[in-house]
């Protein structure tokens, strides 16, 4: 039996630095939404310490931003892959085939309901990067609302490359043409994990937030079934959100640009974006 109090819970997913963190942070500032936060993942989602996310503002999320060293003190959202990797030994592979996990998802959903209890909220909102575990999430919640966040898929490659965090060391002796094309090979998979899905979903463009981001939150918050919150909207109106840096993929060398649009066209114009 699944859970009560965690009903019709959103769901946000999308591919890594897609936006989803900027778009997640602001969405988990409506008035009715529990979530999950690092001080969860820190102490493996101890129910007591989430009575602190009633503290959380937007004006003191604005001032810590450029702020690192004291916003990790602070009740910040967060996926806590830590956790559902605590709960599901197994996450991913349980995650995207979908497989029996009842016993967990009642572990998970109890985390869940103990948290939104010491938060004092009547709806939950989770975010997990990566790929679509749309049917996961339906399997474990009553129903669920699912938010699909896209960027430009160029974009998201480069700044994946340009980091270089997904390579893990793996680059040493290869090319920065080789390094480019590894990092796409590992996130087509994401880009079209959407396929597979079969729950309906919204997909936000996050093209699309930047250029009108309160309308987007509003269709988001209404997509979720959320009563809307103008607390909410007028933050995300006043919000500091940085433009330009979605062409920067541009910069790299001619025969790498080549590289992304090619192995890139399907998805590219699948989502919208040309090529």
């Amino acid at each position: 039996m699944k859970a009560r109090g965690i009903e019709r819970p959103a769901i946000i997913q999308g591919c890594g630095r897609s936006g989803t963190t900027l778009i997640y942070d602001l969405f988990t500032l409506h008035k009715d939404l529990g979530y999950l936060t690092n001080y969860s993942e820190l102490l493996n989602g101890f129910a007591p310490v989430a009575f602190f996310n009633r503290f959380r503002s937007a004006k003191i999320d604005k001032w810590l931003i450029g702020k690192p060293k004291i916003h990790r003190f602070y009740p910040t959202p967060s996926e806590s892959f830590i956790l559902l990797k605590t709960v599901y030994p197994n996450f991913w592979r349980t995650a995207r085939q979908n497989l029996p996990a009842e016993n967990e998802h009642l572990k998970m959903r109890k985390i869940i309901a103990d948290q939104m209890a010491w938060q004092g909220k009547n709806r939950f909102a989770i975010k997990v990067t990566g790929a679509a575990i749309f049917d996961f999430f339906a399997a474990m919640f009553i129903k669920p609302s699912f938010v699909w966040i896209v960027r430009d898929p160029r974009a998201v490659c480069y700044s994946i490359y340009r980091l270089g965090w997904q390579l893990r060391g793996q680059g040493q002796g290869m090319s920065e043409f080789e390094k480019l094309d590894a990092v796409i090979t590992h996130n087509i998979d994401t880009f079209e994990s959407i396929h597979k899905v079969n729950q309906p979903f919204k997909l936000v463009r996050y093209e699309d937030f930047v250029d009108s981001p309160e309308a987007t939150m509003r269709s988001i918050v209404a997509h979720c079934n959320l009563e809307p919150d103008e607390k909410l909207f007028l933050t995300v109106r006043n919000w500091p959100i940085k433009k330009g840096s979605n062409d920067q993929w541009k910069t790299l060398s001619p025969e790498q640009i080549t590289l992304l649009n090619t192995r890139l066209k399907p998805i590219l114009e699948f989502y919208g974006y040309t090529s």
